[in-house]
């Protein structure tokens, strides 16, 4: 019985990592290229809106979490640009654009989450992170 809880708590150990780095076969000419060894702040999210000849702006607004905790983090208006980008701590967001076209008011949400994460490479701690993409356009 000691076995099997002894086996179960390593299989347990080795999965709950979140992802995983393929570790150099040999530390001593890595490179480290791709290691970003200082822990980031904030992450990218971009936000991509519909501007046409019909919408030329469009107010929106974000929110940390969902959009039914409302947390409204802050409002803003994409103006003849369809893609926004802002710097955001790690963490859930939502956003919620509002358009009218033709004089109806039609609302789109999206929402997702950024995290980061570490990985030890030989001698050092390399930081990965996602970036946070939402598809706010109208069909």
């Amino acid at each position: 019985m000691k076995h099997i809880i002894f086996f179960l708590a390593i299989v347990l150990m080795a999965t709950s990592c979140k992802k995983t780095f393929d570790h150099p076969e040999s530390c001593d000419d890595y490179d480290y290229y791709d290691c970003e060894t200082s822990e980031p702040e904030v992450g990218k999210a971009t936000f991509r809106f519909t501007i046409n000849d019909k919408v030329w702006s469009v107010p929106f607004i974000i929110y940390e979490g969902t959009v039914e905790d409302n947390k409204v983090l802050f409002v803003d208006t994409a103006k003849a640009e369809s893609q926004v980008e802002y710097d955001l701590y790690f963490g859930t967001y939502s956003v919620k654009a509002k358009y009218i076209v033709d004089g109806k008011t039609i609302y789109v949400v999206d929402g997702g989450k950024m995290e980061k994460w570490s990985n030890d490479v030989c001698d050092s701690v390399c930081w990965s992170w996602d970036e946070l993409e939402l598809d706010l356009r109208i069909k």
